[in-house]
């Protein structure tokens, strides 16, 4: 066994437990960016002992793109979230920048053709899965249970990125998965939702193509994972929110509830797409329009 894994095995078992809106209008950076306050950290927060980064590729129509997503593995709790608000999330988490810097990330996740904006607390609170994620203007936050794939384990078996994995199928929010698991990370956690199985899932693909995640590369980790969700967001239900959202994502901007909207900032940022803040939240447009990881 690879000793690394062996490592986090180790690690894990060792470790318990309605206003008018203001329209700021475009702004130039500044010579002299303002420092941006650090995240404070919560006696709540963990620290992962795992770090996995997928690949991760879309495919809207004939259109293929490709991301990266990370996977943030502590005991008993992780973390999935896009890449680039990962890297965003880390930098604001230094304490060491400035608002130029800021929005140079920020429109990195901007320009991210297939951007995830789902941030998901896998095994968090205990026994439940909590999802963070966007509806113009607001932060929504739902929770469903740790596990929600019904998965039927298969005797096929593979190797995938040098592990032995074994085959997993499984339908949910409308989409069939199939996914490959390892035992020989005996986590229960995986891209997305892909949770429940009986090691961590290596890769995994909706059976029409549109949605796969592959491992790339599993470190030693010691990132902070946030376990709380912002004061800000608004709790809803799954099947609320997934009709809500597909519903909106049809036709973002005129969507929007005017009364909703208390200010709006419009930056030029670097790549020449202007970065849109509404109530101080990044506004992302998928040009290509969006595609849902649940359909119903």
């Amino acid at each position: 066994m690879k000793p690394f894994i062996t490592t986090i095995i180790l690690m894990l078992a060792m470790t318990a437990t309605a206003q008018t809106p203001q329209i700021t209008g475009v702004t130039a950076m500044p010579k002299t960016p303002e420092k941006v306050e650090k995240i404070a950290s919560s006696p709540d927060d963990v620290t992962a002992v795992a770090e996995c980064i997928y690949r991760y590729d879309l495919l809207n129509g004939d259109k293929q793109s490709t991301g990266a997503a990370m996977l943030q593995i502590a005991p008993g709790v992780a973390r999935f979230i896009d890449y680039t608000s990962f890297a965003t999330d880390s930098l604001r988490r230094s304490g060491d920048t400035d608002r130029e810097q800021l929005n140079k990330f920020l429109s990195r996740e901007l320009r991210n053709e297939c951007f995830i904006d789902q941030t998901i607390l896998q095994g968090f609170p205990s026994g439940k899965m909590t999802v963070i994620s966007p509806i113009a203007p607001n932060l929504y936050t739902y929770t469903e249970g740790a596990y929600p794939f019904p998965w039927a384990l298969s005797e096929e078996i593979d190797t995938i990125a040098g592990y032995e994995c074994h085959k997993a199928t499984a339908t949910y929010g409308g989409r069939d998965w199939t996914a490959w698991y390892t035992t020989e990370v005996p986590v229960p956690f995986g891209p997305w939702k892909l949770t429940g199985l009986p090691g961590l899932v290596v890769k995994a693909a909706s059976n029409d193509g549109v949605h796969s995640f592959i491992l790339t590369t599993l470190r030693q980790g010691s990132s902070v994972i946030p376990t709380s969700v912002p004061r800000t967001a608004v709790k809803t239900s799954r099947e609320k929110f997934v009709k809500l959202k597909n519903e909106f994502e049809k036709d973002p901007w005129n969507n929007i509830l005017p009364e909703s909207i208390t200010d709006i900032t419009v930056l030029d940022t670097e790549g020449g797409k202007p970065l849109v803040l509404i109530n101080d939240n990044p506004f992302h447009l998928y040009p290509d329009g969006y595609v849902p990881f649940e359909l119903e």
